[in-house]
């Protein structure tokens, strides 16, 4: 095959993009190469590599030069891709017209845009030609491969075919037309069909079938003798001989044109197999044949049905999608993009996204960002921009590289969503929580600050003054409550100042199961403690590194959330072990319902509880994740109990008490 190619057009991007699709290096690995064996149809064997040679001009004048120099050093060109219009020089049709007039084997392919030439224009200006085909842009990676493979082997066949009715003639002249010459001739014929890569029928002007190559029959499952029995017109696709019948592709071909056509044949299974077909006119004994040159093309047209499905998923989304080159400029919108900023298409194709820049974010937020993806890296983050009328909306963000087979960043996708709404509810939350903890606090004062006073009394009984206390007790945790919610919203934000302290874990279980003995006793549930195996008590102790209000709202979270899911009667054991990290685990009967497992520790997710909120357990988790502990969740349908673990890290464990 000859792998020579000519690339005419003005744009220098242009030739690097075909280098990029067409010339492979040679050290490519071997699933690479199965690939391209199944894509292509060649056996896995097969000598073909991939690898073509470009040679590539800016203007028609240029372009010409190029081939008569490669045809008078005996190395043409089999193939030339040729923009359609290429200012100031000649323009695509011009220049095929000189390149044909040098080499009339030579195949050509019109690169154009739908606005440059119809079909009948450039007829009318090249007249009827097998030699040129029109490729519009912009093209696709693998069209071009297929176009590329498909006419290299055909301006080689035509050479082969010429080559081989000449040395026939020259043979037959010689030994004037002896059946030995006849024999070795149609011996060396029949090897080339027999061990041709593609499938090949022939074919008789009533579109009989005459003989197919063991390649033809792998591929549609036939055997010889049955695919012989069956008129190629059974063989192809009803819709597509609607379209384009055998009688016109026999009028082209015995016009003397190459017919390439897409068709499906049906297959020994009743499956119908895309196929491209190259079909020439020779004859045999004074009869026209149809060499008829074709391959599966089934992976093609996947990667085509994919490649519109994502293009529909990309426009429809809604989402703003936006592509940039290296340098930022803008070379695709998709329509919510311009639904959200107001410019069209069009405006912001070439522009760099720094035209919807609100200037509410400093330039170390913009370097931070490019770095991150010049990195090779994908940057997330909320940025405000502002749209075509100056109207400023908040965007969520997601901007990744895209890179080549070689690795490198070609271009920058950048995935957008509008979250103004979000923004909006989070102001109004912290409007209502800023409200809520001022107007609480104030009556709270007076709840905290009376029982000290009262407490003063030498009148009170000593219960009197328990329930004093307790009141005193209770306005204290439901300030701190109050101040809780203030510092979850930081731990969400992530702006929580973290100040841990030795802090005593069985006194605040031992706190906790006091506080909750009302319900624990209703319940008829025992709350045990151990550590390490030994039953603790209020006289034990085992510190740790934390921040006891968090802690304890933890523990109070998890607690009640066991008390609740546990059945009457049954235990709940919380166990302290301390083996280079302190585990604390916290087991109740009863298995977490299958619906709310995955989402155990999320916002607002709660299942069979008529007046849970779903905050419990997010909290807690959110509070642990604060402290740098880890926090999971365990169930079983079989054992029906469900465990909770904290894991504290070793270096925040302080002291681990002796037990007995």
């Amino acid at each position: 095959m000859n792998p020579r190619i000519l690339i005419i057009d003005d744009n220098l991007a242009i030739h690097e993009d075909f280098r990029k699709i067409l010339c492979r290096h040679r050290e490519t690995r071997d699933d690479l190469a199965q690939m391209e064996a199944s894509l292509f149809g060649l056996a896995p064997n097969a000598e073909y590599c991939g690898h073509f040679e470009l040679d590539c001009a800016s203007q028609g004048e240029e372009g010409l030069t190029l081939l008569r120099q490669a045809m008078a050093e005996g190395r043409p060109y089999a193939l030339a891709f040729v923009d359609g219009r290429m200012p100031p020089g000649w323009d695509g049709v011009e220049t095929i017209r000189h390149l044909r007039q040098e080499s009339p084997d030579l195949q050509m392919v019109l690169c154009t845009a739908y606005a440059d030439y119809s079909w009948q224009e450039i007829q009318r200006e090249l007249g009827q030609t097998d030699s040129l085909l029109i490729l519009k842009k912009p093209f696709d990676n693998i069209e071009v491969l297929q176009l590329t493979h498909t006419l290299t082997k055909k301006w080689q066949l035509i050479r082969e075919v010429r080559k081989q009715i000449t040395d026939l003639d020259a043979l037959l002249a010689r030994t004037r037309g002896t059946e030995e010459a006849l024999r070795k001739s149609e011996k060396r014929f029949r090897r080339m069909f027999e061990q041709a890569a593609e499938g090949i029928l022939i074919c008789d002007e009533q579109s009989l079938i005459q003989d197919a190559n063991p390649r033809a029959l792998s591929i549609l499952g036939f055997s010889r003798d049955e695919l012989l029995e069956i008129p190629l017109r059974e063989l192809v696709h009803p819709d597509d001989l609607a379209v384009h019948s055998l009688d016109r592709s026999w009028e082209f071909l015995l016009a003397g044109e190459v017919v390439n056509i897409e068709r499906r044949y049906r297959r020994q299974d009743g499956s119908w197999l895309p196929v491209q077909i190259s079909a020439i006119l020779f004859q045999d004994h004074g009869v026209n044949l149809a060499h008829m040159m074709f391959q599966d093309i089934t992976v093609r047209k996947h990667f085509e049905a994919e490649s519109r499905v994502l293009r529909q998923a990309v426009e429809n989304a809604p989402v703003s999608v936006v592509i940039t080159d290296t340098e930022g400029t803008m070379i695709y919108v998709n329509p919510y993009f311009t639904k959200i900023t107001g410019y069209s298409a069009q405006e912001a194709i070439g522009q760099n996204p720094r035209m919807l820049k609100s200037g509410q974010h400093d330039e170390v937020f913009y370097r931070n960002l490019w770095g991150v993806i010049s990195s090779g890296q994908t940057w997330r983050g909320e940025m405000l921009n502002k749209n075509r009328d100056g109207t400023l909306f908040w965007e969520s963000a997601s901007i990744s590289p895209i890179f080549d087979d070689r690795g490198r960043i070609t271009h920058f996708i950048g995935v957008k969503e509008d979250i103004g709404g979000k923004k909006d509810l989070e102001r109004l939350k912290e409007d209502v929580d800023r409200i809520m903890r001022h107007d609480l606090k104030t009556p709270l004062n007076a709840i905290i600050g009376f029982p000290q006073f009262i407490l003063q009394s030498p009148n009170l009984s000593a219960d009197q003054r328990d329930m004093i206390l307790a009141i005193e007790d209770s306005g204290r945790r439901l300030l701190a409550m109050i101040n809780l919610s203030l510092d979850l919203l930081k731990m969400e934000k992530g702006n929580y100042e973290y100040r841990p302290e030795a802090v005593d874990l069985i006194a605040i279980l031992f706190k906790l199961s006091s506080q909750n003995r009302t319900i624990l006793i209703s319940k008829n549930i025992e709350f045990t403690i151990t550590v390490n195996g030994s039953t603790a008590t209020q006289q034990d102790s085992f510190f740790i590194y934390s921040e006891e209000s968090l802690l304890y709202s933890l523990f109070a979270n998890l607690l009640k959330n066991a008390t609740e899911a546990s059945p009457l009667g049954e235990a709940i054991q919380c166990e302290i072990r301390h083996n280079g990290e302190t585990r604390l685990t916290l087991t109740n009967k009863g298995a977490v319902p299958e619906q709310i497992r995955g989402h155990f520790f999320e916002k607002y997710k709660t299942f069979g509880k008529s007046s849970g909120t779903g905050l419990g357990t997010y909290s807690a988790q959110l509070m642990a994740t604060s402290m740098g502990y880890r926090l999971d969740m365990e169930t079983s349908d079989t054992d029906n109990c469900t465990r909770l673990t904290l894991r504290v890290p070793g270096s925040q464990t302080l002291q681990v008490s002796d037990m007995p």
